[in-house]
């Protein structure tokens, strides 16, 4: 099979396309045959930085397309199914970034006909940390996100009915985008007075703005954590604020599964929306990476298979 890899951290540059053997499903495993690629953070992240270890990886946790073949244990009469992919490279050494990938079952979820490969493989990473981001004890009447990019648009459309959601925009074009979602755009000078639940990337940059005006019983789901970061403990201690680290990685296989049913639900109303999408080939994976490595709320997919 054609791949992308590296065997090194560093920049884009250290990844290679060629060949590779083709994986073999393990026991509870499917083979998917890859039609699209994503690209998010935690992919770049992952390529820059760490040891270097020798040890070869294919990248992107997330993709999209159908099931070529079953391992042990796995029903055949999924051979043929059309499924989104995500955490393909947790932990694995084979991610999506190829034209075949092996997953745990679990990891590939049916896709309905009407919603296409390429929209499947915008799920995974940001549609999951959404959905475990909204899944609180109490639930929230406002929320106020952080960004207009991948995980701040499914926030938008995986809340429940009534739910307002804010979403902190700086440009005209992300205001445009919340709006046609059903969300609400908002500036740092017009952030609701009340909320009951924060999505927050960049605290140490964000907290001054939101500490204030949590409700009581109020949540801050933090999706990025930078060193040294403070928070005000005692203040939301005396309003009973729940403070949660979302990362879908380590999530307990129940709690996983509940975040991939919130998205199934919504994927059988309508297909999912996302920031503008840019396109690279496999053997633009480098591009690919350096170019979702740039400031800006895009998707960057790399088309593998098509479909």
């Amino acid at each position: 099979m054609r791949a992308a890899w590296y065997t090194e951290h560093g920049p884009p540059e250290v990844l290679t396309v060629g060949e590779q053997p083709d994986p073999r499903p393990g026991v509870g495993e499917v083979r998917v045959k890859v039609g699209w690629s994503g690209v998010n953070p935690v992919d770049w992240k992952s390529r820059g930085r760490g040891r270097a270890s020798g040890r070869l990886q294919i990248p992107h946790h997330d993709g999209a397309g159908v099931v070529e073949s079953v391992g042990e244990g796995v029903p055949s009469t999924l051979v043929g199914q059309r499924v989104w992919v995500h955490g393909a490279a947790h932990r694995r050494a084979g991610g999506t970034a190829a034209e075949l990938t092996c997953v745990p079952l679990a990891h590939a979820v049916p896709l309905p006909d009407d919603v296409s490969l390429r929209d499947g493989a915008c799920l995974g990473v940001p549609f999951l940390t959404a959905a475990r981001c909204l899944d609180v004890e109490e639930p929230a009447a406002s929320v106020l996100v952080f960004g207009a990019g991948a995980v701040g648009s499914a926030v938008v459309q995986l809340a429940g009915p009534g739910v307002r959601v804010h979403c902190v925009v700086r440009r005209e074009e992300q205001a445009v985008h919340v709006r046609a979602l059903g969300g609400i755009p908002v500036t740092l000078d017009s952030l609701p007075d009340r909320i009951d639940l924060v999505v927050d990337a960049d605290p140490s940059e964000d907290l001054p703005h939101y500490a204030e005006r949590l409700a009581r019983g109020g949540s801050v789901a933090l999706i990025g954590a930078p060193a040294g970061l403070e928070l005000p403990l005692r203040r939301w201690m005396a309003n009973n604020v729940t403070v949660r680290s979302v990362l879908v990685f380590t999530l307990s296989d129940r709690v996983l599964s509940r975040c991939v049913d919130t998205v199934s639900a919504l994927l059988r109303r309508q297909p999912p929306a996302t920031p503008p999408v840019e396109v690279y080939g496999l053997d633009e994976v480098a591009a690919a990476h350096a170019r979702a490595e740039s400031p800006g709320p895009r998707k960057v997919l790399v088309e593998v298979g098509g479909g």
